[in-house]
């Protein structure tokens, strides 16, 4: 009896790593494609939920998007999403590149940000490393001036700040947010919602020769 304990133990623990081994390389194989390949790193929100796509969403299937692959076992995907509505982390994966991060560590930076706070320093703080480090990672646009500085000089500080702010790397302007990956019964197919800051898209990938195939996605969506 306890020989069949330990097996199955010994069972479900190789499961759940050939599991997350499949997961690990689901994900390095389709980042790329919503993150730029030439991105050093990216910020990958570390909570993730089921896609959003739906049984109704399958059934008002844009006209022009009708014509799929009727083999994709949507079904699969969707009793899955029924039954297990389980929230996932991120964290512990081994992704290529990715930043695995919480929502209140997201970049301040992002590209569709309408906001755009310029907060003015004099030169005397350049002196306190403490002070620095704060207002480096608050997201606002330190404009660096002088005591007794003529308008027009501020101003031109303005344009450099801005631009500096601009010119941060790509890196640091999004986010994304990947959904808990879907599989069918058989493990050959996934469904899986890519998103990145202020778009997304839900796609479905096929396991052909030992990679990762897109073969359908879903109505895109932009905020």
């Amino acid at each position: 009896m306890k020989c069949l304990v330990i097996f199955f133990m010994l069972f479900v623990t190789l499961s759940c790593k050939a599991t997350d081994t499949l997961t690990t390389r689901l994900i390095n194989a389709v980042y790329t494609e919503i993150v730029d390949p030439s991105a050093k790193y990216y910020y990958l929100l570390n909570r993730a939920i089921n896609p959003r796509f739906t049984r109704f969403d399958l059934e008002h299937l844009p006209h022009e998007m009708r014509n799929y692959d009727k083999s994709i076992p949507f079904e699969d995907f969707f009793s899955s999403m029924d039954s297990d509505t389980v929230t996932k982390d991120w964290e512990g994966y081994d992704f290529d590149k990715a930043k695995v991060v919480e929502r209140k560590d997201l970049p301040k930076y992002l590209e569709w940000s309408q906001v755009r706070i310029l907060r003015y320093y004099v030169y005397k703080d350049l002196k306190d490393t403490a002070f620095n480090k704060q207002v480096a990672t608050n997201g606002d646009i330190i404009v660096w001036i002088e005591k007794g500085m003529s308008k027009k000089k501020i101003n031109l500080q303005e344009e450099k700040a801005i631009a500096r702010y601009n010119n941060r790397p790509k890196e640091e302007k999004e986010y994304y947010v990947f959904s808990k990956p879907i599989y069918s019964k058989n493990r050959e197919y996934v469904m899986i919602s890519l998103d990145k800051s202020y778009s997304g898209c839900t796609h479905v990938f096929k396991l052909v020769n030992g990679s990762w195939k897109r073969i359908f996605s879903g109505p895109r969506w932009i905020a």
